[in-house]
């Protein structure tokens, strides 16, 4: 669900690849694909990488996916009890997706922001 919410900082993750084909290349390890982006650990995006929210529409869109997923008669476990109570789901969402908007990020030109990224040294 984190996925569907947050998405890392584009320059940031790059800076980190790059950084792990170097430091692959200096164990003599060479990936010609993109084989060496599924070597970064969550600890290593979390403490180089900036997470920030996708936005209101896009965390809608992908919210609902998820839910669809996971919802209807197909969808149940190995007992056959379904995932999701999809009608409670339905009115949960209806309930809840106006509070999408709450928890995205400031706008990058913020000053909490800016005191952040200083303070992580990102600037």
């Amino acid at each position: 669900m984190s996925n569907c919410i947050f998405n890392w900082d584009e320059e940031d993750f790059q800076r980190l690849v790059k950084s792990k084909r170097n430091e692959l290349a200096a164990q003599d390890i060479h990936y010609k694909s993109k084989s060496d982006v599924k070597t970064l650990t969550h600890n290593e995006l979390a403490l180089h990488c900036l997470r920030i929210t996708r936005g209101v529409s896009e965390t809608t869109r992908l919210l609902h996916e998820l839910i669809k997923v996971f919802s209807g008669e197909k969808r149940r476990d190995n007992l056959g009890v379904p995932l999701i109570n999809s009608s409670r789901m339905k009115s949960i969402w209806k309930a809840q997706q106006k509070q999408i908007v709450c928890i995205q990020d400031p706008p990058l030109n913020s000053t909490v922001q800016q005191d952040w990224l200083f303070k992580e040294g990102r600037d």
